[in-house]
């Protein structure tokens, strides 16, 4: 008998029976953060908006965190910009010259931090994702982008069964329009 359960036990856990793994988990987002370059940003980020959820994709042995955040970029307030960024430039790229048009939005570099957390609050694994870059709205219009990936890490069948809660991070590493 006591096999039995052990063998039962045993399966339960390796073939990640933890509950429903198919399901989305929506995801809490914690307050937006910045990296260290973005203190020397000369263009002000407009405000971010997100949600999104998460599920648990099954893989050979293990599994894979997906997951699909909707972010709504406000348009950029070019009466806030430098001058430099409100004229035509030229530049020079392999012997071509190419002109750069006024700035009318604001392109980041941005990553997510994903913390797994059981009922009690505690993290339980932390995963973060591939950087990837968002557009600003322009000329009073947001801008909405639909960000579909999966993280790329194993995760394991206690991990799955533990996480009840995911929160985000969402940190801007690098105005990539600042300073052109």
């Amino acid at each position: 008998m006591k096999q039995i359960i052990l063998c039962l036990m045993t399966l339960f856990v390796i073939s990640g029976c933890s509950g429903d793994t198919d399901k989305w988990i929506p995801i809490k987002f914690n307050e937006q953060r910045f990296s260290i370059e973005m203190l020397s940003a000369d263009i002000e980020i407009p405000a971010i908006r997100k949600e999104g959820k998460a599920k648990f994709l099954k893989s050979d042995s293990a599994f894979e965190l997906g997951y699909l955040i909707n972010f709504d970029f406000d348009p950029l307030d070019v009466s806030k910009l430098p001058k430099k960024y409100l004229h035509e430039k030229k530049i020079t790229v392999d012997g071509k010259t190419w002109t750069l048009l006024p700035t009318t939005a604001v392109s980041v570099l941005a990553e997510m931090t994903f913390y797994l957390k059981d009922r009690d609050g505690f993290t339980v694994d932390k995963l973060t994702s591939k950087p990837f870059s968002i557009l600003s709205g322009s000329n009073s219009q947001i801008e909405k982008h639909t960000l579909q990936d999966t993280l790329g890490r194993s995760i394991g069948a206690e991990t799955v069964r533990r996480t009840e809660v995911i929160e985000v991070d969402l940190i801007i590493l690098k105005c990539q329009t600042c300073s052109r």
